[in-house]
Formats: structure tokens, sequence, C-alpha cells
């Protein structure tokens, strides 16, 4: 399920990965590896610079990681909290 934390967008890409895409300028995508479990996030994989006027894209994208990681948390978290669909009474 795609969710807004923050200024960044998040979604499931595959079963223990998820893409952080920062939605202001500087735009960029993190894709992040989460644990087995799904509870936190590993490492990061993987950083595309988009929209970036001027400087040094790689540079921009390296100073806003530390929030798109932060961000990637609050969406674990979030996804952990809500009950899944398979509990849900008939």
């Amino acid at each position: 399920m795609k969710r807004k934390v923050g200024d960044f967008d998040i979604d499931w890409i595959g079963g223990d990965r998820i893409e952080v895409t920062r939605d202001n300028p500087p735009r960029h995508r993190y894709q992040y590896e989460t644990c087995p479990d799904r509870r936190r996030v590993k490492r990061l994989l993987l950083t595309l610079p988009e929209e970036v006027a001027g400087g040094d894209p790689l540079l921009d994208a390296d100073r806003c990681e530390e929030e798109a990681r932060n961000a990637a948390g609050e969406f674990l978290e979030q996804e952990n909290r809500e009950p899944a669909e398979n509990d849900a009474d008939p």
C-alpha cells in the first residue's frame, strides 16, 4: 500500500524492498531492503537522483538520505500497525 510520510511517497517494490521518493525538489528516489520480517530498514540499495537543478545530484541525494531512511522506518511502523487483511472477520 502506497503511503505519504512527510515529504516522501513510499511503496513496496518487492517482497522485502521499498521505494522512497522525495516529492519536493530536489527529487530523489531511494530503494531500501527491509529485514525479512518487514519491520526494519536493513540497508540502502540504490539512490536515483531526479529533477536536480545544478550541483552534484548524488551529493544532493546523500544529504536527504537520512530523512528518507527515517520516512522508510515510519512507513514500516505504519504497515505493521494495520491488521492484515487475512485477519479480518468474515
